[in-house]
């Protein structure tokens, strides 16, 4: 959701010596920000016009002959700098090292118990620091299988292919999903049937496996409220 001015003071302000552009939704606003002269790398899934127009990633892998060693870094050195939204004026910049990344993966990985046999569904950005510490940071860590969500059109597709033990939401995606659910079978007529006890359990597996979450394990909501109403309909 960022517009040319915002990606324009980052750039600047991050002192970038390259960027690498990947899946967008809203280029066209983004764009003028760009400094011509700022090298940029597209992947596959980038807007056809900054594939046309820049360098891919496959292009530079090709040409250069990957590295052997092993580079170690110091955990103290800085590993990223994220930048907030920017709602309260410009962006703050947050400077974590690698040793801060690490602990908060770390942090997440005994809360939840992660395992190597774990699955979870990547739909945040991955500059997202929550989506770097819980979903990037912990899957390289343990090394559970990861699964990346296509487009807004297909998630509760996308999450029946990951089936995922894990799952971590905004209040909207919970909110979303009840209200698909509502329009498949009014609230009224399925809270009949939940009452019924040969059929309760029946519907609430049936709930589950459509949304894809019939083997999630641990479930959150984040980033904002979420109502109490909405807490006890899933509960």
């Amino acid at each position: 959701t960022l517009n040319a001015d915002t990606v324009s003071y980052i750039l600047e302000h991050s002192e970038a010596q390259v960027l690498f552009a990947g899946k967008l939704d809203d280029w066209d606003d983004m764009k003028d920000g760009i400094p011509e002269s700022l090298p940029c790398i597209s992947f596959d899934l980038s807007p056809e016009e900054v594939q046309q127009k820049y360098t891919s990633w496959d292009q530079i892998v090709a040409k250069n002959e990957a590295l052997s060693e092993n580079t170690a870094r110091e955990a103290d050195e800085i590993a990223t700098i994220v930048y907030t939204s920017g709602s309260t004026g410009n962006p703050k910049g947050v400077m974590l090292s690698f040793h801060s990344m690490a602990y908060a993966a770390q942090g997440a990985i005994a809360s939840l118990k992660v395992t190597d046999q774990d699955r979870m569904l990547s739909y945040l950005p991955l500059a997202h620091v929550m989506e770097r510490f819980v979903v990037e940071m912990a899957s390289i860590s343990v090394g559970f299988q990861l699964f990346f969500a296509d487009k807004l059109d297909t998630f509760v597709a996308d999450l029946n292919r990951a089936n995922p033990t894990l799952f971590l939401a905004v209040p909207r995606i919970w909110t979303i999903f009840q209200t698909g659910v509502f329009a498949k079978m009014p609230k009224q007529k399925l809270d009949r049937l939940m009452k019924i006890p040969l059929l309760s359990g029946y519907m609430k597996k049936r709930v589950l496996k459509t949304l894809g979450l019939q083997d999630v394990r641990y479930a959150a909501s984040g980033s904002a409220p979420l109502s109490q109403d909405t807490i006890a309909w899933y509960q």
